[in-house]
């Protein structure tokens, strides 16, 4: 057995160094240089993809996060359209803005039958009724726009704001 052994292993002079390929190795190297022809061969896979659909979408989801990873709102509708990615079309506009911390608190929730998401500025706008919801109040109105980074909605018309809290010394 020890005879087999040794007639196996390659001979080696003194300062002769032995390379053998292993097949995991070599398969993690070719995938890696596919990677890498991939995105020499086509740059646009590199930066951030620009999604269309010709037909409407159903159950569409949007995520957004913060830096550290948690996430800040989510835009969830029945139906969306991709025709411009730029500008997305959703029908059944239900929009979930989040604390941003690790607790994943809801924060606000706005609802509408239809809305424009412009995902560059992070803003949600609508022409038809929109209805913002918290713990502490309740704000309906129509002709809107929501901008995530400054946390504030502004709606043009009809709009009823009621709230569920104490408003000490609003007059004053």
């Amino acid at each position: 057995m020890l005879r087999l052994l040794q007639q196996r292993r390659p001979v080696l002079e003194h300062g002769e160094f032995h390379r053998r390929q292993r097949g995991p190795r070599r398969g993690i190297r070719g995938i890696l240089n596919l990677a890498v022809s991939v995105l020499a061969i086509f740059p646009t896979f590199a930066q951030s993809p620009k999604i269309t659909a010709r037909a409407p979408v159903k159950d569409f989801t949007l995520p957004f996060f913060n830096d550290a990873g948690h996430r800040t709102m989510l835009v969830r509708g029945g139906e969306a359209l991709l025709a411009n990615p730029e500008r997305v079309t959703i029908h059944e506009l239900t929009l979930t803005v989040f604390s941003g911390h690790a607790d994943n608190r809801v924060d606000t929730v706005i609802l509408s039958p239809a809305a424009t998401v412009i995902p560059a500025e992070k803003a949600v706008t609508g022409e038809q009724v929109v209805r913002l919801v918290r713990d502490d109040l309740e704000v309906s109105g129509e002709a809107w726009r929501y901008d995530h980074d400054a946390k504030k909605i502004l709606i043009n018309r009809n709009v009823h704001i009621v709230f569920r809290t104490e408003l000490k010394d609003i007059l004053k």
